[in-house]
């Protein structure tokens, strides 16, 4: 994803996102996930975030990301236009 995550996410500016790790799956069913946390600035994690860049098996490619508040709970979930995506403009056709 080539987007901002501070802006994606809606991050106030008085808290900071920090990056907690990332992964990359290659081949044909390639994908990047991505895990944040927001943290005020008292240090106390506010939020976490996972956000994800993928192409499924059928060759469609989809991006979105899921906020969890401070204890887990999943509180909002949003997909991203694929055109949102470098990897989908550079993917290969899929031919079946």
């Amino acid at each position: 994803m080539l987007l901002n995550f501070e802006v994606l996410f809606g991050i106030p500016p008085h808290h900071r996102l920090w990056l907690v790790r990332s992964r990359e799956r290659g081949g044909l069913r390639w994908g990047e996930y991505w895990t944040h946390e927001e943290v005020n600035q008292g240090g106390t994690v506010m939020a976490r975030y996972e956000s994800y860049d993928e192409v499924n098996a059928n060759g469609k490619v989809k991006c979105g990301w899921r906020r969890y508040d401070d204890s887990g709970n999943l509180v909002n979930e949003q997909t991203v236009s694929a055109q949102g995506s470098v990897r989908s403009r550079q993917q290969l056709p899929f031919v079946a």
